[in-house]
């Protein structure tokens, strides 16, 4: 399966500007860019397939300049560093079995929290069985982002 869409990764804006934290929940990190509200995205493929559909119109991204854990030797920044690596290979495997490119690792997405909604309403709205155990199938999970993103802005497919 191969997802069809006009624009990719790289097209989703890149900010300059630094977020201003607005709720610090952890998972659920609401941030204002350029007046607009966004939930910060964890790395991991199902909120970042979400980004992908809402795409350039209501996504955007920042340079990954935030601070991690200082490495006391160049043993532990390799360990690191593997870890980071790890991490992007796992979610890019995972994007790739919903038909995605790998998406370029190094920033922080962000997706746009609509007026007056929560990061739990915009993920109710994506209607799926999520409960622990539950193996989910791509096209269904697709197809309930794309149902989601078009319910939540307007935005035909």
């Amino acid at each position: 399966m191969k997802i069809v869409t006009v624009y990719g990764w790289h097209e989703i804006p890149l900010i300059d500007e630094k977020p201003v934290i607005e709720d610090d929940t952890p998972g659920d990190r609401i941030v204002s860019i350029n007046g607009k509200r966004y939930i910060e995205l964890p790395d991991n493929s199902y909120q970042l397939l979400f980004a992908w559909f809402a795409g350039p119109r209501h996504a955007c991204r920042t340079v990954d300049d935030s601070v991690h854990a200082a490495m006391v030797t160049m043993t532990r920044f390799r360990e690191r560093r593997e870890d980071l690596r790890l991490v992007d290979d796992i979610v890019n495997s995972s994007l790739s079995r919903h038909g995605l490119p790998p998406r370029p690792c190094g920033y922080v997405w962000y997706v746009e929290l609509p007026d007056k909604l929560t990061p739990d309403d915009v993920w109710c709205a994506v209607r799926l069985d999520c409960r622990p155990g539950v193996i989910l199938d791509p096209l269904l999970t697709s197809a309930a982002m794309r149902d989601a993103v078009s319910e939540l802005y307007g935005d035909d497919f």
